[in-house]
């Protein structure tokens, strides 16, 4: 049975600024980097995946803007060169570090037309012991299965539409298939993959209240829009992990004492996230807190979460936070990357200071080919670099420009 799902490997050609990159990922893996280096756009991949499974690949591309916002735009890629995303993970039932699931998917879009053409390719473990892996192929219509230990693929299935991923067909053949039934719960796991891009203008204003709050646990969505229910979820559900949100934001906040949630009616019910403060008469709304404050009760929030997602990606993270604030925010972090994998984007040298070397991964651009260099550094370099300073963390050696990443004038 699998203890924790998660990515262990992600592979990128030709994807926005990234032409290759090819890169293992922690528990807790943070992304740092100057702006435009492509922090942004590793997270993006992901969530392109994540939207692939959950509406198929022509409705992913005209969310994300068309096959030419995700295709790389320079003078040494041409316009008929894939596309490729492909992961490794833990996510099937026989899965493990081992013998991880991988999937790829590899698309692009001939000159002179529109189509998109695509093919994937799915290997897994159908069943416990050594060997036994299994290898889906998309290409077309056409699905084809074969033992990895053995040659002489089979056909498994015929699509109605050559536009339609094996990804998305799965689900819906899951239960007539063995082989189908494999892709389908990675798919599944793809589509639990959540991408925090947190707006604050989103969290303040009142939420509706669910009408069958149990039904699905409450999960943070992307934006945070539901704080109120996740915090009324964790204090239902997680007593101890309540208590330790409120400490954290002691922590953070002079004069916090607790947060309360007030019901909003009308002819609809609506919930409001307040702040009670030590000193003060009566709480106040969170539309009348600071905007880090808003972003750290978030995102402790998020951490804290009685249903968290399997992987949780997080942009720009030290987001409007003050340094003493990010120090909370690590701890708790690290403590939950054990139930949670955490992929995050920061531009604070504070908050990498507290990172071992194997989570941290140096993004930079260059500047004649304006591809992304990612890892720009290696860890062992990066902690070579640590061991020879004798003093100063990584963060600070990475914003001096020992560990590149920075911004380089012209």
């Amino acid at each position: 049975m699998v203890t924790q799902k998660r990515l262990t490997h992600l592979t990128l050609e030709n994807y926005r600024s990234v032409r290759s990159l090819d890169i293992e990922l922690s528990p807790l893996t943070a992304f740092i980097g100057p702006n435009g280096s492509g922090k942004s756009n590793v997270l993006s991949a992901i969530r392109f995946l994540s939207t692939t499974a959950r509406f198929d690949l022509v409705r992913a591309l005209d969310e994300f803007g068309g096959f030419r916002a995700v295709h790389r735009d320079a003078k040494d890629t041409l316009v008929g060169d894939p596309v490729k995303v492909a992961v490794s993970g833990v996510a099937t039932q026989h899965a493990s570090r081992s013998a991880p699931d991988e999937y790829e998917l590899e698309f692009s879009r001939p000159r002179d037309t529109a189509r998109v053409t695509r093919t994937e390719v799915f290997r897994f473990k159908r069943s416990q012991g050594q060997g036994r892996r299994r290898e889906i192929k998309v290409s077309g219509a056409k699905i084809t299965a074969r033992e990895l230990e053995e040659s002489g693929p089979e056909p498994l299935l015929t699509l109605g539409s050559a536009q339609t991923t094996g990804l998305f067909a799965a689900q819906v053949v899951k239960a007539e298939q063995d082989d189908m039934g494999g892709v389908a719960k990675f798919a599944e796991f793809l589509q639990s993959l959540v991408v925090l891009e947190l707006n604050v203008n989103r969290i303040i204003r009142p939420a509706r209240t669910r009408d069958v709050p149990e039904v699905p646990t409450n999960r943070l969505q992307a934006s945070g829009a539901n704080l109120a229910a996740v915090i009324e979820d964790l204090r239902d559900k997680n007593l101890e992990g309540y208590a330790e949100l409120l400490q954290e934001m002691k922590g953070c906040l002079p004069g916090f004492v607790d947060i309360e949630i007030r019901q909003q009616g009308g002819p609809s019910t609506f919930s409001v996230v307040q702040i009670a403060e030590r000193g003060a008469r009566r709480p106040y709304d969170l539309a009348d807190a600071s905007f880090g404050t808003v972003r750290m009760l978030a995102l402790l929030t998020a951490l804290h979460q009685v249903n968290p997602p399997p992987v949780m990606a997080i942009e720009e993270v030290d987001n409007g936070l003050h340094p003493y604030a990010l120090d909370v925010l690590v701890d708790r972090m690290r403590v939950a990357s054990a139930r949670t994998q955490l992929l995050i984007s920061s531009h604070s040298p504070t908050l990498v200071n507290r990172l071992a070397s194997e989570e941290i991964i140096v993004c930079d651009r260059d500047p004649d080919t304006g591809e992304s260099v990612i890892p720009a550094v290696g860890s062992a370099e990066i902690q070579r670099a640590v061991d020879a300073a004798r003093g100063p963390g990584a963060g600070e050696l990475w914003f001096a420009g020992v560990l590149d990443g920075v911004p380089r004038g012209a």
